[in-house]
């Protein structure tokens, strides 16, 4: 099975009329348990009690994310869409992190 405990902030700013800003950051922590199967006998005759759990150790990982973007209105034709987006996974004691710049320009 797998649990996660989840959390998201996201925020909008105006600074400018011609300036819309998002930037946010979020964070999952992730706990598998790969294989995992637990029993329990109970024996009221002699209350004995008898539990079992067969699988592999549990693995835990997390991912982590900042963004932030400007929608910018530079006249009423040309609009530019400029952000970055990070992100992190960790696992096992290991980081892999990328950097993801985006930029989109639209002409109406």
């Amino acid at each position: 099975g797998i649990d996660d405990v989840a959390a998201k902030v996201d925020f909008d700013f105006i600074p400018a009329p011609r300036h819309y800003i998002k930037f946010g950051s979020s964070a999952i922590f992730h706990t598998f348990y790969p294989g995992r199967f637990d029993t329990s006998i109970k024996e009221s005759d002699d209350n004995t009690d008898i539990t079992a759990s067969v699988g592999q150790p549990n693995v835990h990982a997390s991912e982590l994310a900042l963004y932030a973007e400007d929608d910018w209105k530079i006249n009423d034709r040309l609009r530019i869409n400029a952000g970055l987006h990070l992100s992190g996974f960790i696992i096992k004691d290991n980081p892999y992190f990328s950097i993801q710049p985006r930029l989109n320009a639209r002409y109406l």
